[in-house]
């Protein structure tokens, strides 16, 4: 058997491997268990009957007796929609009466009638019109109600990002715990380029593989349960400063994108820095202080000093929510002032990871050079 197949083969057999596969797994799991609540039907109809018995109310006092005609028709045409929307016997049917409703209190702002955040107005005004485009809309109040596909976007960019890069720090940890039992065996007959090339791809593949085993254990008994979904059910985040409009399946696509590629990104920063510094421990703990850095309350802020270069730095990209918006998410600004795309993620975790690479197997040449010009000084051959 190959080198790279006895690294597979010893990896496998570390118990931390699956440890990490039943963290993610239950994690992961965890919403389609528990109900975690989200922005969906729930809590648009709560809204829709706070803001019904506030109108009615206004009209029973003759609030707009004295305002100009324009308004009077304005509340007058939005408390129709509203009624409408509450009496209406199909899900189709009160999506297409909120987001009629919707429009007016957008026109409303637009002539300065309203007073309130546009951002919020032009959010709400996004979801309702996505929601009035589908032809069933599916009931959707909690995490448990998701079908497979609403819930892989929500899962992956809900959980606690760091949990997902948990695989890359574990995987090159057991990579050089395995490559150093055999060490002895091998350093006579492979070059430390070659051997570092081959800990990095049998780490890739190692990742891969892990986290589709653990994506597949939480979205089959979903997928079972609640069906496959809707694709185009919307996604609609505040990032920026404006928003933006995905759909539940380019989410759940991007979520799986950036979550590979960060750890591929670490998984290969982990396996030069332990390489190259001969320390095993080096690279994972490299990799979990980088993990970490997202998690400052103060990392994707405008004012932050390192605001204007965000968008190039790969910890940026290590947590997915950010970039790609999640189906359930609340309209909050997450990046103020810093726009971000899935694109440029992709962009810089592959330049990042690529640029480990090269660095790793240029530092081994070099070494290797250097190596073979003090032994030709003594006389002797480098093999």
């Amino acid at each position: 058997m190959g080198y790279a197949g006895l690294l597979w083969r010893c990896v496998l057999r570390s118990p931390i491997i699956y440890v990490i596969v039943a963290i993610l797994v239950a994690t992961m799991g965890a919403p389609a268990l528990i109900p975690t609540l989200v922005w969906g039907d729930e809590m648009v109809r709560q809204n829709l009957a706070s803001s019904l018995t506030l109108a009615e109310e206004n009209e029973a006092s003759g609030a707009y007796a004295s305002a100009p005609q324009r308004l009077q028709d304005l509340a007058r045409d939005e408390l129709s929609e509203m009624r409408l929307a509450r009496g209406a016997t199909s899900r189709h049917d009160f999506w297409v009466h909120m987001y009629r409703s919707q429009l007016i209190q957008m026109e409303d702002a637009n002539a300065g009638y309203l007073s309130a955040d546009r951002l919020l107005l032009e959010a709400d005004l996004a979801y309702v019109e996505g929601m009035s485009k589908l032809v069933e809309p599916r009931e959707i109040s909690d995490s448990t109600q998701m079908p497979a596909t609403e819930f892989l976007s929500f899962a992956l960019a809900s959980t606690p990002g760091i949990l997902w890069l948990l695989p890359a720090v574990a995987i090159a940890y057991a990579l050089q715990q395995s490559a150093r039992r055999g060490r002895l065996m091998d350093a006579r007959t492979r070059s430390r380029a070659r051997r570092l090339l081959l800990l990095c791809m049998v780490g890739l593949l190692l990742t891969l593989a892990v986290l589709v085993v653990a994506w597949a254990l939480v979205l089959a008994p979903v997928m079972v349960r609640n069906g496959m979904g809707d694709p185009s059910y919307p996604v609609v985040l505040i990032r920026g400063g404006k928003v933006s409009v995905s759909t539940a399946l380019r989410s759940g696509l991007g979520c799986v994108t950036l979550i590979l590629l960060s750890n591929w990104f670490l998984v290969l920063l982990s396996t030069v820095i332990s390489e190259l510094t001969g320390r095993l421990a080096a690279g994972p703990a490299v990799a979990l202080v980088l993990g970490a850095v997202p998690l400052s309350d103060s990392y994707f802020l405008s004012a932050s000093v390192h605001a204007s270069v965000l968008g190039m730095l790969p910890t940026t990209y290590l947590f997915p929510s950010p970039t790609t918006g999640y189906v359930g998410g609340f309209f909050v600004d997450l990046t103020p002032g810093v726009q971000l795309s899935l694109a440029g993620g992709v962009g810089v975790l592959v330049g990042c990871a690529a640029l480990a690479l090269v660095v790793g197997v240029g530092s081994c040449g070099l070494r290797r050079m250097a190596r073979g010009a003090i032994l030709q000084g003594r006389g002797q051959v480098s093999c």
